[in-house]
């Protein structure tokens, strides 16, 4: 295991998150799921955001430690064998489970295609690191 690369992955995760339901989706993303800015803005004074920060970034670390082990078990050797085996357990781990969430949500078909965008970009990266940094 390559706890260095586990934690850049970790860090990469919470950055692409910033950017992905910030600059990027943010807008589109609140609006699919029913959100206004006075009620972000509600959520961000609750004084509970560190916490969840910090949470989301232990949630990134297991993350990563489990692609790590997964791209070792595999003997992934180069980006791209890397970032297929990312996008595989995206695949069958992450959008179907998500896929099944949002059939029950009541959301827009938008917060689902948002969301689990998210996660096949950072699973690919993942994959690709661990299979490059060893």
């Amino acid at each position: 295991m390559n706890y260095v690369a586990i934690v850049v992955a970790g860090i990469f995760n919470m950055a692409l998150g910033f950017l992905w339901y910030g600059p990027v989706f943010g807008k589109m993303w609140m609006e699919f799921n029913g959100y206004t800015k006075d009620s972000m803005e509600k959520a961000k004074k609750d004084g509970s955001m560190g916490m969840k920060y910090g949470m989301m970034f232990v949630s990134a670390l297991v993350l990563a430690y489990f692609m790590n082990w997964l791209v070792n078990v595999t003997g992934a050797s180069n980006w791209m064998t890397g970032a297929l085996i990312g996008g595989m357990a995206w695949l069958g781990f992450t959008a179907t489970t998500q896929f099944g969430n949002w059939i029950f949500s009541g959301k827009k078909f938008g917060a689902f295609l948002i969301d689990t965008g998210y996660f096949l970009v950072s699973f690919a990266v993942f994959g690709a690191l661990f299979a490059v940094w060893k």
